[in-house]
């Protein structure tokens, strides 16, 4: 018996649409479209979830030569600043701290320089990095000794990010 009547509560075209020509078939591929769209849904908003809480990096090169304490404390207060961007926290922070790096600022290197690169899977407001930037610039001044005004924060945005064998 064909679905498609002059009395069916579905539109024509709808029915088309679906390729229906039972009862049946209209209704198993309507609950599959559905379906379908739930779990399209639901893997947008866990990469959204993902993009707002994972993958912060924060290289830091540095000119002077820095103790282990003076990196742990880097290293620490970097996992802290790192929330002044909404949705990120150190849990998933990776930092890299390169010291004695040959860095010159101004055409010298006479002075104690920094270059730090905070990488981010997502985005962020220019407001929050400008946060940031201060308090990198505040931490590599008391923890090592770099003049705010011999220190460069620069920023990278990434919608592509890789994770355990896992393309975001």
């Amino acid at each position: 018996e064909s679905f498609v009547s002059s009395s069916s509560p579905f539109s024509l075209s709808f029915v088309q649409f679906l390729g229906c020509n039972s009862k049946r078939i209209c209704i198993c591929r309507s609950f599959f479209l559905v379906y379908f769209y739930i779990l399209c849904y639901f893997n947008y908003y866990i990469e959204l979830q993902l993009r707002s809480v994972f993958m912060p990096f924060i290289n830091v090169k540095i000119s002077e030569n820095l103790s282990d304490t003076q990196v742990d404390n880097i290293k620490s207060r970097l996992g802290e600043a790192i929330s002044l961007i909404p949705g990120k926290s150190e849990a998933w922070l990776m930092v890299n701290i390169q010291d004695n790096c040959k860095l010159y600022f101004k055409g010298t290197n006479d002075k104690p320089t920094a270059f730090t690169d905070v990488s981010v899977f997502g985005s962020a407001a220019k407001s929050d990095c400008e946060n940031l930037t201060a308090a990198v610039c505040d931490i590599l001044s008391e923890e090592a000794g770099v003049p705010s005004d011999r220190s460069y924060v620069k920023f990278e945005f990434s919608d592509k990010w890789g994770y355990d064998g896992y393309m975001f």
